[in-house]
């Protein structure tokens, strides 16, 4: 018996049914009758997706393996048609609708490129085929063994396996060669600035545990060093580090001196401590009348040659250094017949202190030339250019000398640099910001005024000991991985496999193009 229900949709349908069946019964078996159809219909589809895509169900390796089957037929069916007795115009286009769905799975492509170069890789034994002309007919080759549906299909895989096989041997060994050879200047040049650079490097390095301060940027130019720069104002940043090595430079040339820290450098405290260095001059002096008048030709021979070297450094005439040199000369015999005074009274251990005493004497004279009388602090230039002049500074002086060689911008005297944070125009971005903040919010926004102020502490963060170890002393880099690897193109063995591989890669080319 038939029955008549109405679906959700509001479609109404015919249901046959026991007579007699209740509403509840008509409608379970409706139900049963709706789902077994669409059962069916499913099934239906999945059978149909099966026939539309023979790859359905199969695993990556199976596609693969059925990729590189495909290489090795589509060989013959190219290399029957060459000859007449291979597939159609309409058989290929078959062939290709059939293929479609594996080719377009990365499984099916890599199969059917690793059995292009698995078949034809002993063509690439062939004499001359390691040449450019060889290696663009090898490609032609594979480009005419490629099945086509047309003949200007085939003279096009022709045309471009020529190309492709030329071109990639060109590519693996004129321009391998010359990437090869780039890659190795860039990898000279680069251990040639890291070996310059380990010279700046030791010298801050020794600068940074004396004390000295430089802007992290001025060898460390990472992003977050600029920024902070930035925001604690690079000329700000660039005066702070000088003043704060005036004042280093001055400590070191007091220890050089032989000045205690306590007082201040001038020509009273210098001669004071030479005073003291020269004690074991005295006990020489008192061996013999011949030694004391050593001693006082010593003391106006050094007054002499520092009076010039003064001189020399006001006005650089080479008459003044060659006066301060001769003078220096002088010295030095002098001192050697005071030693040689002391050796023939004896006094074996004297001549060690007199020694000693010359190189304290010394640098106690280098730091009375560079000292301004009027600010009473060291001119680090005056040392540099000694240094640079070839005198044989070490400990304290050395430091200085080459610090501001390395760093001259920040090893400047003190009393000529301006007073960093002092700038019209932030106090006019506090008034403004304050301002504009106060209007937007409030009088919390106020706050905005101070973002200004933050420059002072950026400063004292950048210029801190412990910001500096961390990031200043950061050592220079050679060359990457990737400039090291390719320089190894030079090597003509290399070329050869590079080009090898390359060509070998031409027939997976050819074979990969789109089908329709």
């Amino acid at each position: 018996m038939k029955y008549q229900i109405t679906a959700p949709d509001g479609r109404k349908f015919d249901i046959t049914a026991p007579e007699g069946a209740t509403e509840d019964q008509v409608m379970s078996y409706a139900k049963q009758n709706w789902d077994r159809r669409q059962k069916q219909k499913a099934e239906g589809e999945a059978d149909m997706q099966r026939l539309a895509d023979p790859t359905s169900g199969m695993s990556g390796m199976e596609k693969f393996t059925a990729g590189m089957g495909k290489a090795f037929t589509d060989l013959g069916r190219g290399a029957g048609q060459l000859v007449g007795y291979g597939p159609n115009q309409q058989e290929m286009q078959d062939i290709k609708r059939q293929d479609a769905p594996l080719m377009g799975t990365l499984p099916g492509v890599s199969g059917n490129i690793a059995g292009n170069i698995a078949a034809l890789a002993p063509a690439a034994l062939i004499p001359g085929a390691g040449t450019i002309p060889g290696a663009a007919a090898l490609g032609g080759l594979t480009g005419a063994l490629q099945p086509t549906e047309t003949t200007g299909e085939r003279l096009t895989n022709m045309a471009v396996g020529g190309v492709l096989g030329g071109g990639t041997q060109a590519l693996g060994t004129v321009g391998a060669r010359k990437l090869g050879e780039m890659a190795a200047t860039r990898e000279t040049r680069k251990a040639a600035q890291v070996a310059q650079d380990s010279i700046r490097s030791e010298t801050l390095k020794k600068g940074v545990e004396a004390g000295y301060v430089v802007p992290p940027s001025a060898v460390n130019a990472s992003f977050v060093n600029k920024r902070l720069e930035s925001i604690a104002g690079k000329a700000a940043v660039g005066q702070e580090a000088a003043i704060r090595n005036q004042s280093v430079t001055d400590a070191l040339a007091r220890r050089a001196a032989g000045v205690p820290e306590t007082e201040p450098l001038t020509m009273k405290t210098l001669e004071a401590a030479r005073n003291r260095l020269a004690e074991p001059y005295r006990e020489v002096s008192q061996l013999s009348q011949f030694a004391d008048d050593t001693l006082t030709q010593l003391k106006e021979a050094r007054q002499n040659a520092n009076k010039f070297y003064k001189a020399y450094e006001r006005i650089p005439l080479p008459s003044l250094e060659s006066k301060a040199q001769r003078f220096k000369q002088t010295a030095t015999m002098l001192e050697e017949r005071l030693e040689k005074s002391a050796l023939d009274a004896g006094k074996a251990g004297l001549v060690k202190e007199l020694r000693n005493a010359r190189v304290a004497l010394a640098k106690n004279y280098d730091v009375e030339r560079a000292l301004n009388l009027g600010s009473g602090e060291i001119d680090a230039s005056v040392l540099g250019r000694a240094y640079d002049r070839g005198a044989p500074f070490t400990g304290e002086l050395e430091t200085i000398a080459k610090m501001q060689q390395a760093f001259r911008p920040y090893m400047r005297e003190g009393g000529n640099i301006p007073t960093p944070g002092v700038s019209k125009s932030e106090a006019l971005a506090s008034a403004l910001l304050g301002t504009m903040g106060g209007a937007a919010a409030g009088p919390a926004g106020i706050a905005a005024g101070a973002l200004p102020l933050v420059s002072g502490p950026a400063r004292s963060m950048v210029l801190s000991p412990m910001y500096q170890k961390a990031n200043v002393l950061a050592q220079p880099q050679g060359a990457g991985m990737l400039t090291r690897e390719m320089a190894m193109l030079k090597d003509p063995e290399v070329q050869r496999q590079l080009a090898l591989a390359l060509r070998m890669g031409v027939p997976g080319m050819m074979a990969s193009q789109p089908v329709e």
